[in-house]
């Protein structure tokens, strides 16, 4: 029946195209084969080389970091779905991130949906925030690591720096012809447990 209706679909109109398929995987090679034949050009968007991905997390920490001009007009820098997951006695405003200094290990990154035109790259990290903190919680915290740059900087709170041992997740779009890095910025930064600290992460 169906193939008898192709046929008649052909016969009334020769500019149709009519491709059959059964399964999902012959959709999508079927879709390829329109392509071929409209002579569309099909970008196959592959892993970009790690000098690359490194690049872009370093040019996306510099707009978090240093607010440089980010390298192309898409997303970069700082959009944390949940903000800093770390155990942190710094009050919320104002925090600031000092650095942040990627160890030197090659970025595990996944792609979205088996496509390299966005995925994402997971990286440890130290993480130095810059903030204050009341001088109650400096005296008798022991979980936190920090540096004191002013310890009376009035009555009630110290001037401080904070460091955690992260994982960062950032999220890249490659551009259009899949040859290089569009968008980079972070989503996620979750403190690493240690094996003396079971509350990291209590915000």
């Amino acid at each position: 029946m169906l193939p008898a209706l192709t046929d008649e679909l052909g016969e009334a109109s020769p500019e149709t195209m009519v491709l059959l398929a059964t399964t999902v995987a012959e959709v999508g090679a079927r879709v390829e084969e329109v392509e071929r034949r409209l002579g569309l050009e099909v970008v196959t968007f592959k892993r970009p080389r790690d000098d690359d991905i490194r690049g872009a997390l370093s040019n996306c920490i510099d707009v978090i970091v240093a607010g440089v001009q980010p390298p192309t007009p898409g997303r970069w820098g700082e959009d944390l779905q949940d903000g800093w997951q770390f155990h942190s006695i710094l009050e919320e405003d104002p925090i600031d991130v000092l650095s942040i200094d990627i160890f030197p290990d090659t970025p595990e990154c996944v792609p979205d949906g088996g496509s390299w035109e966005k995925f994402t790259a997971t990286v440890r990290a130290e993480v130095t925030l810059d903030g204050f903190a009341f001088k109650a919680d400096v005296y008798v915290e022991n979980r936190v690591r920090l540096d004191v740059q002013d310890a009376d900087w009035n009555n009630h709170y110290m001037h401080v720096w904070e460091y955690h041992d992260a994982d960062l997740t950032f999220r890249l779009t490659l551009d259009e012809d899949g040859t290089a890095v569009e968008e980079c910025w972070l989503e996620k930064a979750v403190e690493r447990l240690h094996p003396d600290d079971h509350h990291a992460g209590d915000g």
